[in-house]
């Protein structure tokens, strides 16, 4: 078996070498890495979120992070509610930012967005870690109230923050949970956040991030997508493999990869189970509750419906004749542009209950055209979900704690990984995390 191996003793040079045969060696270059220096600065983790910095579970986390990593913990998080910002950024206008002492040390609102918080700490010359005179270790951002799975992390503020920190070099995780009360210290998610930091750190070796600022001159690296060598490695036979854990942990420890961590509401410690993930199939339909003017029959037609584990988007409900019925099969309710299924109201049923159609959408349309508004208020839990082996969406389902390895860059980039480098985050050691972190450990 053959084995891409970095040369120590010339750093634009890699040798692919075959198990089988160690003395067969052929050389494939690879662009050459610049380091960055960094001056002297405290060590320190950032911590930030989506749902406020008035989160219970932000400030529990953050006191119990300086109370077990002995680390100086810089909080810093929207003045507000922003769940569901994304990456969005505010854009020319002003970001008050102020310090919170009444919720703990080094605790700071922004009135912003995750990533508007991410980037006003790690900004490298106007941000708040150069005025603290600071230097990251890692980034952490949640927990969230509600999971942050599938495609949920294209949505997620939380995912946001953590992913933006990654972009800035800075080593980086995202936790939630799939609790919704905002009143709750979310202890478990707490406690699995603690647990997967402390393996963090120990892959970091507890060092001040290397990448920070990040230099974007830098364009190779064993594994990534697009450099020569590894487009060349990628034609190889299976047989051939290269270091591939040794390589998710330089992109981790670069800001290259992030991790995605999902707790159950009711998962505990030391008793619930651990597992590595990839993203599950899940998405949205008849997300929203419209309300026309003048209509308001209609309106009480409109859906909330959730999908269970295998959902069969169809509907086999138990109805009347007079239109009250209810989709149950497998936990999912279809409808058409042109047609809504009612689990209330006075729609048309055809006796059985099978589907109720209303005129919902002529309403719309009807009120559109008289220049009158339609109101639509998104209920967000509309998600339908299919069976994947392996994935966020079915380990949460069945109780297990996710952890997720994701790529900071856009699908395409240049600095992504490769297929086969990602393959193996997939990869779970002897309690479950991914078994790239445990191999590795420094």
């Amino acid at each position: 078996m053959r084995r891409l191996l970095l040369n120590k003793s010339s750093p634009s040079t890699l040798l692919l070498q075959r198990r089988d045969r160690p003395g067969a060696q052929s050389a494939l270059t690879r662009s050459r890495s610049s380091a960055v220096k960094v001056r002297a600065a405290q060590p320190c983790l950032v911590l930030s979120n989506d749902d406020g910095v008035e989160s219970p579970a932000l400030q529990s986390l953050a006191a119990k992070l300086r109370g077990e990593t002995g680390h100086r913990v810089l909080v810093v998080a929207p003045s507000g509610n922003k769940s569901a910002a994304s990456m969005g950024l505010t854009l020319r206008h002003d970001m008050e930012l102020r310090m919170r002492p009444d919720l703990g040390p080094d605790t700071y609102a922004l009135a912003g967005t995750p990533t508007d918080c991410m980037m006003v700490a790690l900004d490298a010359t106007k941000g708040l870690m150069r005025a603290l005179d600071l230097h990251p270790v890692m980034a952490l951002s949640g927990p969230n109230y509600g999971p942050n799975m599938g495609t949920d992390v294209l949505l997620s503020g939380t995912v946001g923050a953590a992913r933006t920190a990654g972009l800035y070099g800075v080593p980086a995780l995202a936790s939630s949970s799939t609790s919704t009360d905002k009143h709750s210290l979310l202890d478990n998610a707490v406690e699995a956040t603690l647990a997967l930091a402390r393996v963090a750190l120990e892959t970091l070796g507890d060092r001040p991030a290397r990448n920070w600022p990040r230099n974007h001159i830098v364009m190779g690296g064993m594994g990534r997508r697009h450099v020569t060598a590894t487009c060349e490695y990628e034609s190889l036979p299976h047989s051939w493999v290269m270091d591939v854990e040794q390589v998710l942990v330089d992109a981790f420890q670069g800001g290259d990869v992030y991790l995605n961590l999902n707790v159950p509401a009711d998962w505990q410690p030391g008793k619930g189970t651990v597992q590595t993930t990839g993203l599950g199939l899940m998405f949205y339909r008849d997300s929203y509750v419209v309300s026309v003017p003048e209509r308001t029959a209609t309106a009480e037609l409109q859906p909330v419906l959730v999908a269970a584990a295998g959902a069969v988007a169809t509907a086999n409900g138990n109805g009347n004749g007079n239109g009250n019925g209810n989709g149950n099969g497998n936990g999912a309710v279809s409808t058409s542009s042109v047609e809504y299924v009612g689990t209330n109201g006075n729609g048309h049923g055809n006796g059985n209950g099978n589907r109720i159609t209303t005129t919902v959408v002529q309403d719309i349309a009807e009120a559109l055209a008289a220049g009158l508004p339609v109101v639509y208020n998104n209920a967000y839990d509309t998600r339908r979900t299919m069976q994947i082996d392996r994935s966020d969406v079915m380990a949460l389902q069945a109780g297990h704690v996710s952890i997720s390895t994701l790529q900071t860059w856009p699908e395409g980039h240049t600095l992504c990984l490769s297929d086969r480098v990602m393959s193996r985050a997939l990869l779970s050691g002897h309690d479950g995390m991914p078994a790239w972190m445990q191999g590795r450990r420094q």
